[in-house]
This record gives structure tokens, sequence and C-alpha cells, in this order.
């Protein structure tokens, strides 16, 4: 007798802590009918796998004492029902389970029956080994090849379920669902955010429960053995992959940690759903137990992974373990990413609205305008900002003034400590004389007054003699404004947007030198949208950011 199965039926009676509940037979057939596997007519024949010995139950119930062989008495409820765990092994039938249960007296309808919805693994086996198989043209190409064909497979049927082999194949999917569902109290709410207790208890005194059972779950596991749980696990991806192929978007449906991915998805790929739970919670479990790291289910089933492919793909060799990063760079690789993927945090109105007015629809970027507070006091410093896009996977751009030197050394900082994926730009003195020439910013700002003020008939001469003079950008609007006496000329949105429709219809700047060049502005933009479908964790994995430059540079060099 399994000591382990005298355990798990004592603590599916005793304990209230699972968070899966048990089926009746006919809840059984319609749980596996669901997610792809034939009906067994309500139930009737999953009664009989059990007569059979095929199936174990998880909890049988009667108003009478039962004397059954292998059928163990466990405890009563409050109104005398009687409870017993199913201990009974498969047996070998001679001419297999061909014609086995011909003439088998029905159950006992006193006698009730309960199963985990796990056993529809087994479901899955036997479905697959007693399946007939008719061509669906069979009868317009040849009716009479009817009974031929189910002579042979009756014929196979008989050949591969009379043989020991048969039965070892059953104690060991049986022992891969026991196993399974003692760990389900532990990893279910892992895998899907939730966790059910009863309200006979506090969350707290559910959890205390959970940790005194992994006390005594924990040596089962190591008793059993790593090499043979991976089997288990090997068993679960394979079957999961022989019912529903589209392995990615099985990663898809677990990448949402949802419950109802595991409860509320039917047909075939419903089916691969819960196998692979079943194969996580073991994969959980034995890492936890031997302090180990596994790879992941999508591995184990048809087809390989090179050794470091994952990594390269996605950043990181597993998927699952919530990393935020690696499941949007999961999702960007398939093309249903649909998030912001750059944020770009700039220092004023200008430079927001003149970005604004190109990335404005854009929307994988996110503009954020920190209004000259950079270095602001409060609950979020603008560091754990670039930490939690470093955590969501997006990269960052900044933006600002090379006066602002404060800030300038902050920047630095973060890049030298690692802080940023992306880039930084920095405007030596501001925004506007970085990007444009004098010449270029008294020309936006003439044709920004005379629209502004249609009765004004100041010429450009007189114009040009007020500006003479300014080095930055304030300078320069306080003496147009002044000259013109118009309080609207000053920075913010209009300016922003002038100075970028500029830019973009002369992307080209010609300084002093003779020499052209795109402007710094354009270039940053160019930058953005390019890496917005660029791979976020091989960028982050070969590349720093320069301090002095502010660009990207190769980590080994």
């Amino acid at each position: 007798m399994n000591q382990f199965d005298v355990k798990l039926g004592k603590w599916i009676f005793g304990k209230d802590f699972w968070q899966i509940r048990l089926e009746d037979e006919s809840g059984l057939d319609s749980f596996a009918s669901k997610r792809g596997i034939s009906s067994f007519f309500m139930g009737k024949y999953i009664r009989t796998l059990w007569q059979l010995g095929l199936v174990k139950a998880d909890l049988i119930k009667s108003s009478d004492e039962l004397a059954l062989q292998s059928i163990e008495y466990i405890g009563e409820d409050s109104s005398h029902e009687k409870y017993y765990m199913d201990l009974r092994r498969p047996q070998v039938y001679s001419a297999g389970l061909v014609d086995s249960a011909k003439g088998m007296p029905p159950l006992d309808n006193k006698i009730k029956l309960y199963f985990h919805p796990f056993r529809f693994f087994i479901l899955v086996h036997l479905e697959r080994i007693l399946r007939v198989g008719f061509a669906t043209t069979q009868s317009i190409v040849n009716s009479q090849g009817f009974q031929r064909v189910l002579e042979m497979d009756v014929e196979s049927i008989k050949r591969a379920t009379s043989q020991s082999q048969f039965v070892d194949s059953l104690v060991f999917w049986n022992d891969v669902v026991n196993l399974c569902i003692a760990l389900e109290p532990h990893f279910y709410g892992t895998l899907f955010n939730r966790v059910k207790h009863s309200s006979n208890k506090s969350y707290e005194e559910h959890l205390s429960e959970i940790a005194d059972h992994w006390d005594e779950l924990e040596p089962i596991l190591k008793n059993i053995g790593l090499d043979r749980i991976e089997k288990m696990r090997a068993d679960l991806c394979v079957s999961a992959e022989m019912l529903d192929s589209n392995k990615e978007v099985h990663t898809l449906l677990r990448l949402t940690r949802e419950e109802k991915s595991f409860l509320s998805t039917y047909g075939n790929l419903g089916g691969a759903m819960v196998l692979l739970t079943m194969a996580e919670f073991l994969r959980r479990g034995c890492e936890k137990a031997f302090s180990t790291k596994l790879k992941e289910e999508d591995e184990l089933g048809f087809g390989m992974w090179v050794s470091g492919a994952k990594e390269t793909i996605y950043g990181a060799d597993r998927i699952l373990d919530g990393n935020t990063a690696i499941k949007t760079q999961w999702l960007r690789v398939f093309g249903i990413d649909a998030g912001v993927r750059l944020v770009w945090y700039v220092e004023g109105e200008t430079e927001y609205f003149a970005l604004e007015s190109v990335l404005g629809n854009f929307m994988l970027i996110k503009l954020v305008n920190l209004r000259g507070q950079l270095l602001r006091k409060g609950a979020v410093s603008f560091r754990d900002e670039l930490r939690n896009d470093i955590k969501a996977a997006c990269f960052s751009f900044i933006s600002l003034d090379s006066d602002r030197y404060d800030s300038v050394k902050a920047i630095r900082r973060a890049a030298q400590d690692d802080e940023i994926c992306g880039m930084f730009f920095i405007s030596t003195p501001d925004f506007e004389f970085q990007n444009f020439t004098f010449s270029e910013l008294e020309e936006i700002l003439y044709e920004f007054c005379r629209q502004s003020d249609s009765e004004m008939l100041i010429g450009r001469s007189e114009f040009h003699h007020a500006l003479v003079g300014a080095t930055n950008v304030e300078q320069l609007l306080s003496a147009a404004r002044t000259f013109t006496k118009n309080p609207y000329i000053k920075k913010g949105e209009e300016w922003g947007r002038r100075l970028m429709e500029y830019a973009l219809n002369n992307p080209e700047v010609l300084r002093e030198t003779g020499e052209k060049s795109e402007r710094q502005i354009v270039s940053a933009i160019g930058h953005a949208i390019r890496a917005c479908s660029s791979d976020y964790m091989f960028t982050r994995r070969h590349f720093r950011i320069d301090i002095d430059t502010g660009m990207p540079v190769n980590r080994d060099a």
C-alpha cells in the first residue's frame, strides 16, 4: 500500500484548504467533455472506469458501511455519512480492457464518488488508448471497411491493455494526479493571484495550515525524487501538446495569471491549460523542495529549445515568474503588446509641446513634463520613475538644458548607476539655441509676433536690432516681448509647436562653421521611434548609457 495515497486521502477528507472543489462522476464527465475529451454519458462510464480500477476516486461517501477491498474508512460527517479513501491499485486483465466491464453489476446508488478535476489527466490517456479510428470519408470510399477497421482497432486495444506495462502506466498517471492534488493548495494562489479560504478561519490561519501541510509534503517530494517528478512533468507537457499544439497561445493565456484561463477556457485548448497548470504545480513544488531551478513547461513538450535561446529572445530563460519586463518582451516578440514602450521626460512646456505636436498620437511613447522639477521631493523620485521604467521594459529618454546643473548631474549619476535604458539629451545652453541658429530663432519669432498681432508693422531690421545680444531663449523672448509690447510672446505650447514645425521642414541646421548637421531634436525623435520597435531586453543586456554623450555604448567596450 502506498503511504502517500493514505496521507492524501486523509488530507482531502480532513483539510479545507483545497482551491479546486471535487466533482461527482457527472461533474468530472462535464469537465472533461468541455475540454476536448469525449463524453462519458453523464458520468455513467466514469463509474465503470472506477469499478475497473482505472480511475481513482479522491473521496467516497456512503450511508452504509462498505466492505470493498482496498476501500478504507476515514471518518464520518455530522449527518453520519461515512467517508472512505480509494487505495486500490489497477490490475492486469488477461484479455485487456475489451469486454472487461461486460456483465458488471451497476454500482449501488448509495455510493457517491468524488473526483478532483485533475483526474482529467487519466481520461486523456484512456481516451487515447481506447479510441477507435475511422476516417470521416470511410463511408463514401468503402463502407464495408468499417467492420474490418473496427476489428483491427479492438484487437489493438486488447494487446495494448493486457500488458503489465499498461498497468504500470496507470499507476504512474494516478501518481502524477495525486502529487498535483497535494501541491494544489500551495501554488494555486501563485498562478492565479487568488486564494480562497473557509469563512470559519482567517486568512492568516489558512496560510498557517498551508505551511504545516508543506512540512508534511516536502519529505514526500524528496522521497519520490526529482528525476521521477520531472518524468511526470514531461508526460503532462507532451499530453498537453497532443491535445493542442499552439504553444505560444498556451504561454499567452498563462501569462494572464487569471483563474479564468484555467476554469473558463474550453475545447482542446482548455484541456491543455489544465495539464500545463498541473505541470507548473509540480515544477514549483520541486523548485521549493529541492532548491533548484527547472525548465519551464514549454521546453518539455515536443521540439526543443537551444540552450540560451529563450534568454536571447526574451531576455531571460524564464517567462512565467512574474517579471513584468520579461512578460512585456514576450508580448512584443509576438506583436500583441500595445502598451507604452518609451517614456520621454522633458523639463518644460516648450519641449513638451514641441514633441507632443509630433508624437501626440503615437501611443507607444508617453511624454512626461517634469516642469523643471526633476529633483523634486516626494513619494516617487525621478530615480524611482527610471527604475519603474526598467521594471516595465520601457525605454527612458530625458531632455534637459545644460544650465540646470543639478539636474544634469543627477542624470549622469543615474546613467553611471545603470538606471537608464534609453538616451538622454542635453541642450546647450537651452533647447532653442541647441537646435536653432540665432537667425532661425529670429525668423520664427518674427512670424510669431506678426501673426499674433496683425497690426504690427515693425520691419525685420528693427526687430533684429531689438534682439541683438540675447544669448539664451529667456533673453530672446523678453526682448521681443518688450519691443513689441505683446504679452503673448512667451515660452509654451504655441512657441513649442512653431519651433517643431520649422525643425521638421528644415531637419538640418547650418552652423557658423559652414557644416550641416541634423538637429538634435529631429535626431532624438528618430531614435525614439526606432526604439519602439527595438528589442528592449537585448538592448538592456548588451548596452549601457555613456555618461558624457547620453548615447548607448556596448557594455563590453
